[in-house]
């Protein structure tokens, strides 16, 4: 029997007007990998809180160690051994990694700061957790998962017990989870009790030993990953059973008409004499691992990259994209991953934000023509269930989920090729798929190409599939039903 580091027995969390958690009684223990699963709002961020120290529950009880927990604050909560690795790491980048490993505490000899102990020190930590990082580089230097990595050493240096990770694979790629995987998986072998927030199911079945659904504040599955199908714990987490369709490969009267060819497409060394072509009424899945050149392809498509060599043509005739502005013209749609800093303005409203692409189609013979504006507006917002659908409300208010529609519903009228890059990122499975269903019913007289960095995101809203690997194509083929994940991405050079 595994020791138990931290335990909850009958915890309750009540705000006005809602009960964030009710009754709930869980175990973490030593040595073990325990994925924290279910939608948003489902509790997940305030049992988080409550170990952290920065929310005190409304009853119930709380032991570490064996010790009944009396003080809620993080201060304590961190002396305890609890260390929270949000996606926002609070690391100092003008700082070196040694310096950030021991802020707040320097080690001293004499008065003075001992850098030597300081190298020293650090440099065991990290070997420990076999993480190739210079002491004496700056922070601002590192990329994501390294700053991750050494938030995760320095909580190891100052005696962390319980490692609680929020949803990492929404900010890191997939080569980078798996670097972040073999250091979770030595804190495992230290024996720290971690507990991964994810999304994604894929993901808590690739890495963790238990599993725990919230759903609605209530605790409703607890049990080892080996004893639960996946089908189950998605039906724990919606409160629903899953309709389990089979795609039917259809074979068509007539061919599809051809919407967009690439010949012999280059682009610098990342890209090698690309030949696809995409067919009206279809959407594509266009997968690699980062560097594979997937993005670049969506980028040249839209204007933003000039390719090096080869030709685009789209609806039969070769087009020179050089500049965005270009692709709008031939009718291409570009929805950016990042939908807060590059893809939408959080401070205007749905209505601003929805025609920013198409002013030069809602103009009267001089002004704008504010019916045309009203009529679009309303018929996205009615067609992709915005809400709230008061086309006035700023889009900063509204939830991940809906702000992705947003960012959906302003290409809709430029595009009859749409590129979305990430379009389910960060979302919960209940809205995913809600998006995973509308992009379907959007394909009607579309050609739709999805980018996704998780490849179960792109095959469950894709007929057809596209394996890049090093900028070339290494597989391209319908998605049905005998379509097996683990061999396209090892295609793609991925092996867990």
């Amino acid at each position: 029997m595994k020791e138990v580091v931290c335990e909850l027995k009958d915890i309750c969390k009540d705000y006005p007007g809602t009960k964030a958690l009710l009754n709930v009684d869980l175990s973490f223990y030593r040595g073990e990998v325990c994925a924290l699963l279910g939608k948003n709002g489902a509790g997940k961020s305030t049992l988080i809180k409550i170990l952290a120290g920065v929310v005190t529950p409304t009853s119930g009880e709380l032991y570490f160690k064996g010790d009944r927990v009396e003080n809620f604050n993080p201060r304590s909560a961190f002396k305890r051994g609890v260390s929270v690795l949000y996606q926002e790491l609070h690391l100092f980048p003008n700082l070196t990694v040694k310096e950030n490993m021991f802020a707040g505490r320097l080690p001293t000899k004499k008065g003075l700061v001992n850098y030597k102990a300081m190298k020293e020190i650090t440099c065991n930590t990290l070997k420990s957790l076999h993480i190739d990082i210079e002491p004496d580089k700056y922070v601002e230097d590192l990329d994501t998962v390294q700053k991750q990595l050494i938030s995760i050493a320095r909580a190891l240096s100052m005696k962390g017990e319980l490692f609680i990770f929020d949803e990492p694979s929404a900010i890191l790629s997939i080569e980078e989870l798996r670097m972040l995987y073999k250091s979770i998986k030595k804190l495992k072998d230290m024996g720290k009790g971690i507990i991964y927030v994810t999304h994604m199911l894929e993901e808590a079945y690739a890495i963790a030993d238990r599993v725990v659904v919230l759903r609605d504040g209530r605790k409703v599955l607890d049990d080892l990953l080996c004893n639960v199908k996946m089908q189950d714990t998605e039906r724990a987490i919606t409160g629903m059973k899953k309709e389990v369709k089979t795609k039917k490969i259809e074979e068509e009267a007539k061919q599809k008409r051809t919407k967009l060819e690439l010949n012999n497409v280059c682009y610098k060394n990342r890209l090698v004499d690309i030949n696809l072509k995409f067919y009206e009424d279809t959407v594509y899945c266009l997968f690699g691992l980062e560097g594979s050149g997937k993005r670049e392809i969506g980028k040249i498509l839209f204007g933003v990259l000039k390719l090096t060599r080869g030709k685009i043509i789209i609806d039969g005739k070769q087009v020179k994209f050089n500049s965005p502005n270009n692709a709008i013209k031939n009718g291409i749609g570009y929805m950016v991953d990042e939908r807060a800093s590059e893809g939408l303005l959080l401070g205007k409203s749905i209505s601003d934000n929805i025609i920013l692409p198409s002013l030069d189609r809602l103009r009267g013979k001089i002004l704008l023509d504010y019916n045309k504006i009203d009529n679009l507006v309303s018929r996205r917002v009615s067609e992709l269930n915005i809400i709230p659908s008061d086309p006035s409300v700023k889009v900063g208010k509204l939830s991940g989920g809906n702000q992705q529609k947003v960012l959906l519903a302003k290409w809709l009228e430029i595009g009859s090729l749409l590129v979305l890059v990430d379009p389910t990122r960060g979302l919960d499975i209940e809205t995913k798929e809600k998006l995973i269903r509308l992009i379907r019913e959007l394909k009607r007289g579309r050609t739709i190409i999805i980018i996704p960095s998780e490849i179960e995101d792109g095959l469950k809203v894709s007929d057809w599939v596209i394996i890049l690997k090093e900028g070339k194509v290494v597989q391209n083929e319908k998605v049905t039903p005998e379509t097996k994940k683990e061999e396209l991405l090892a295609s793609a050079g991925l092996k867990f």
